[in-house]
């Protein structure tokens, strides 16, 4: 990969974050893979996450269906990772994550969740299958990257109190305890008409 820039250089370092973070996000979801937001809140949360990842705030991007929380999220994630130092991060849907933490399922699943320097989980209240063990692979997670400071970001359609129905309080006061939260309103833009 020729950045036109040194390997020694801290720009060649930040463009090559920037540059491998596209790649993964194109083959995850190609429709996000330019994701840009002008969303104040998380503008600044992204550029606190690359001040001190270990002092940020979580991220919760909560509101109906199509209002953008995807969208807002990947932008955070693509804005965060513009940092001179490597930055482990993966990006998967709550039922995703889940499939993966089960048994026979991915050997590093909980490497690459719980470890992970950024962990961007979608749609946490599209939990179908709330089973006890759902709710309580998720709570490790959460619980987990809490105790070891490392940063979430987390979508969903549900704001906080209707949460603990969907999941537990145990949980949502861990997310809560120290989160930047954004409303998104609006209508569902994928339903609204595709200009000519």
């Amino acid at each position: 990969m020729d950045l036109g820039i040194s390997p020694t250089d801290t720009n060649w370092r930040i463009a090559r974050n920037a540059y491998v973070t596209d790649l993964r996000i194109a083959r995850i979801a190609e429709m996000y893979a330019l994701a840009e937001t002008e969303l104040a809140d998380v503008k600044a949360w992204a550029k606190a996450w690359r001040a001190d990842p270990s002092r940020c705030p979580w991220l919760l991007l909560v509101g109906p269906v199509g209002t953008g929380k995807t969208h807002a999220a990947i932008a955070a994630l693509r804005r965060a990772v513009l940092v001179p130092r490597t930055v482990r991060w993966e990006f998967a849907t709550c039922a995703q994550m889940l499939d993966d933490l089960r048994p026979g399922g991915p050997d590093d699943a909980d490497e690459r969740y719980m470890r992970c320097d950024l962990l961007l989980i979608d749609d946490i209240a599209m939990v179908k299958a709330n089973t006890e063990w759902a709710i309580e692979q998720i709570y490790r997670v959460i619980d987990t990257r809490r105790r070891n400071n490392r940063t979430t970001v987390i979508t969903s359609n549900d704001v906080p109190a209707r949460l603990k129905e969907l999941l537990n309080e145990q949980i949502v006061s861990r997310i809560a305890q120290n989160c930047t939260l954004v409303a998104l309103v609006g209508d569902d833009r994928r339903r609204a008409p595709k200009e000519a």
